[in-house]
């Protein structure tokens, strides 16, 4: 995961009785201010800077997309939109405010959107602490920010109601850090986990989940259209013939979680999950 640390020093009084003569004050001595760290990434195609402020874009190209645009309900959403931003998604975090904008979007299949030149920037204060781009190449145009099970701004991307979480950003009062995913998810006050198998084709990914405790709930045989019940899936609950082709697939655990999981393509790579806890459940 990538790291980029903001670090701030104040005046030192520096007094040493070594050298000081008993008859003279102690005098005050300014120590030079640290330079702030430089930003980087750990992630590949995401790069991350430090600008004085964020660029203007005139006005956002978003075509027939503008039911993906969010009211701006921040300080720091409001000065992305009043820079010609078409805001997507705003989450706060410790004070800091994260809101992931784009400068240009078309439709594609299925109601999604297409994104162009879209980041992430981190504010403080209405200041701004970071900016957050992708290459849209080894990784996918950032569409939305939200929270992390552990508590940490997860960055997501692809295709705008069809993204996969892509890294986790966090963020304090002296640095930022970019990361990739962790190896696992924990959910329910830490209880169960789940690995990160997202990108991995379902048949393969199971083998993970099964081995961290949950258990494959067979699903209804109706409305299937591919062959991955005979490949030994039992655990798919619907799938799509058209559009991205999403599959649902369903586990759950003696102590009463259940675990949610949808797959997109013909390869059936997973692209989330989701976790309900036995409080909740119940």
């Amino acid at each position: 995961m990538a790291v980029v640390a903001f670090a701030v020093t104040a005046c030192e009084r520096v007094v040493d009785a070594d050298i000081v003569p008993e008859t003279s004050q102690p005098s005050e001595v300014a120590a030079t201010p640290a330079p702030a760290p430089a930003p980087s990434s750990r992630v590949d195609g995401l790069t991350i800077s430090a600008p004085a402020g964020l660029p203007a874009n005139g006005a956002a190209d978003i075509g027939d997309c503008y039911d993906i645009i969010a009211a701006p309900e921040t300080r720091a959403g409001r000065i992305v939109a009043d820079r010609g931003w078409a805001v997507l998604s705003e989450q706060g975090h410790d004070g800091a405010e994260a809101i992931v904008f784009a400068g240009e979007a078309s439709t594609s299949t299925s109601g999604s959107c297409a994104l162009e030149d879209s980041r992430a920037a981190l504010y403080r204060a209405g200041d701004l602490v970071a900016l957050i781009e992708s290459d849209g190449v080894s990784a996918d145009h950032l569409t939305r920010v939200g929270l992390s099970p552990a508590g940490l701004l997860r960055l997501h991307g692809g295709m705008v109601n069809y993204d996969m979480a892509v890294a986790d950003v966090a963020i304090d009062a002296n640095r930022v850090i970019v990361d990739a995913l962790p190896d696992e998810d924990r959910f329910c006050d830490g209880s169960v986990g789940v690995p990160n198998v997202r990108g991995e084709d379902i048949r393969t990914a199971r083998d993970r989940i099964i081995a961290a405790g949950w258990e494959p709930v067979p699903g209804d045989p109706v409305n299937r259209w591919t062959s991955l019940p005979e490949d030994g899936v039992i655990e798919m609950e619907n799938c799509s013939g058209t559009g991205f082709g999403l599959c649902r697939f369903a586990y759950a655990r003696a102590s009463g979680e259940t675990l949610g999981v949808v797959s997109m393509g013909e390869t059936h790579s997973v692209s989330g999950f989701s976790v309900t806890c036995e409080a909740e459940a119940n």
